[in-house]
């Protein structure tokens, strides 16, 4: 059998930022791994680049997709385990990079601590150049312990699978067990992005037994422009935003008051961020005023306004948060009376809130 490490990255159109990515798995100073690239039908040099280093360094294996699909890890996970077996498995983003001895650190800390997986902590670097790092105290527990106990303070750093070690079979039944359970479709263009991701590492952690957060920065996440690319709005963010909150309180019922918590104020901080990636896409304002008015008419949203604002502890004041919204509204251009009638729908239902809430 070969390796029982994998590294995988999949990629589109990132030509720009791929040969860091690359050259900082291929630099770990642990060597006994298979790195696996996957180029997603790009239409730049992406795949170019990838054969350039493959032959360079035989533990890189190029792959490519005819098409830009989604969610195609598992198209090639049955291959993957036959070669490698329940290997630990290391994923990438196609514009982040690893610390040279990530691996080493990480393998030592989970095989030392016999964990299912383990987190590194990591570093959010700006496009404008700011740093943004992560402090966390370096925890080991079971997994009762972390949903009981450290689920509102460790959860965040849990919301995908870059900067974690995991078992390969793991992370295969995460997926499929989000499909079964979570209603996510396999194998087909889903614009899930980010809240694809909670998902899986939520059911991820929901099968395992044990977990460890290091308090070392090993991981470096980019928020370049290329990084924004799979950060577009879409009308399916908002459902997933749904579909990852029903999760976690249909598995948590008995959770604790700092579970709950945590998980309102995760339902809170992705529905500012939805709000915000709508406020600065290019759709229609059909569209806008549409999913507005789905997003501000759910029954998680109505929840929190009338009720689980101030317990939660959010920073952001309930009628500046109102006040915004509706001023976003108002300033936009009306040209149709279809537009006209949705906009005061809307603005019916944010000054509802006003009267009522605030």
């Amino acid at each position: 059998m070969d390796t029982q490490i994998i590294f995988w990255t999949q990629a589109y159109n990132a030509e720009k930022t791929l040969k860091r990515t690359i050259e900082s798995v291929l630099n770990q100073t642990r060597k006994d791994f298979t790195y696996y690239v996957l180029d997603h039908a790009s239409d730049d040099t992406t795949y170019d680049i990838i054969l350039e280093y493959s032959k360079k360094d035989p533990r890189l294996i190029p792959l490519r997709s005819d098409v830009n699909v989604k969610g195609v890890f598992l198209n090639y996970a049955s291959q993957i385990q036959e070669k490698h077996g329940n290997a630990w498995t290391v994923i990438l983003d196609a514009d982040d990079e690893y610390e040279p001895n990530f691996l080493e650190k990480m393998m030592d800390f989970v095989e030392f601590n016999n964990l299912d997986i383990g987190f590194s902590a990591s570093v959010k670097i700006q496009a404008h150049g700011g740093i943004e790092p992560e402090n966390f105290e370096t925890l080991i527990c079971n997994k009762d312990a972390f949903f009981e106990k450290h689920f509102s303070d460790y959860y965040k750093y849990t919301t995908a699978l870059w900067r974690s070690v995991a078992k390969l079979n793991n992370v295969v039944h995460a997926i499929i067990t989000m499909s079964e359970k979570d209603g996510v479709p396999l194998g087909v263009s889903v614009e899930g992005g980010h809240f694809i991701d909670n998902l899986v590492m939520f059911r991820h952690l929901l099968q395992i037994d044990k977990v460890g957060f290091l308090t070392d920065r090993l991981h470096k996440r980019y928020f370049s422009e290329q990084a924004q690319l799979s950060n577009k709005y879409t009308s399916q963010r908002f459902s997933f935003i749904i579909k990852i909150i029903n999760a976690l309180q249909k598995e948590l019922v008995e959770m604790s008051p700092a579970t709950k918590k945590a998980i309102n104020i995760r339902f809170i901080l992705l529905f500012k961020w939805a709000l915000s990636t709508l406020f600065r896409s290019a759709d229609s304002l059909e569209i806008k005023f549409n999913d507005l008015t789905n997003m501000f008419s759910h029954k998680h949203t109505k929840k929190i306004l009338y009720s689980d604002w101030e317990e939660i502890g959010i920073t952001t004041i309930k009628k500046i948060f109102l006040e915004w919204n509706i001023n976003y509204v108002l300033k936009q251009e009306i040209n149709s009376d279809e537009e006209q009638a949705l906009q005061s729908n809307l603005l019916e239902l944010l000054n509802k809130y006003m009267e009522e809430c605030c």
